[in-house]
């Protein structure tokens, strides 16, 4: 994925923040690609706007410091800092399809925190919404790692019928189908 261009094209149409969507996929793009100086700015002129009055600067910047902690393997920050705005996401606007990919995050966070606990309720809720395969292999995993090998296969199993007509060369896809014999 091109995240230069993605942090090219948010900081050229708007070189000053205050629009939550962009900044928070520039956020996304400088977190992954390590830039600390244009996340500092990106956190500055948020600041700026939140003393400006703007409604989302605050919940834009905890986001876009939440996704640098996780680039920067800091785990367990990022997934307190992504569960405190979680409920507050909605305001950065987008579809809820668009925002998912915050709360992804958030269990991936909590994955890689070793919160099994934590990561296996939001992905339980996330499945009460739903369910899709990506969050039944997740679910698997955390699953798995608890020892709960029967409910892990069984997590497993349903996300390999969701993928059953998936890529088969896929990796998650053919970890389901091992993981669930």
């Amino acid at each position: 994925f091109d995240w230069r261009a993605v942090a090219d094209v948010a900081e050229r149409a708007f070189p000053r923040g205050a629009n939550a969507w962009v900044d928070v996929h520039r956020a996304m793009a400088l977190a992954a690609l390590g830039e600390a100086a244009g996340m500092d700015a990106l956190r500055d002129a948020l600041r700026q706007a939140e003393e400006r009055g703007h409604p989302t600067a605050a919940i834009v910047a905890e986001t876009a410091t939440a996704l640098w902690e996780f680039a920067a393997g800091e785990y367990a920050a990022a997934a307190d800092r992504l569960a405190a705005v979680r409920g507050r996401l909605v305001a950065l606007g987008g579809s809820n399809a668009q925002r998912d990919v915050f709360e992804e995050t958030l269990v991936e966070a909590q994955m890689r925190a070793g919160r099994g606990d934590e990561a296996a309720a939001l992905l339980e809720e996330r499945l009460a919404r739903g369910a899709s395969g990506r969050d039944l292999f997740r679910l698997g995993e955390v699953r798995s790692a608890k020892g709960a090998i029967d409910d892990a296969r069984a997590a497993f199993a349903r996300a390999g019928e969701f993928w059953e007509d998936a890529d088969g060369a896929s990796a998650q896809v053919q970890a389901a189908r091992e993981r669930s014999a």
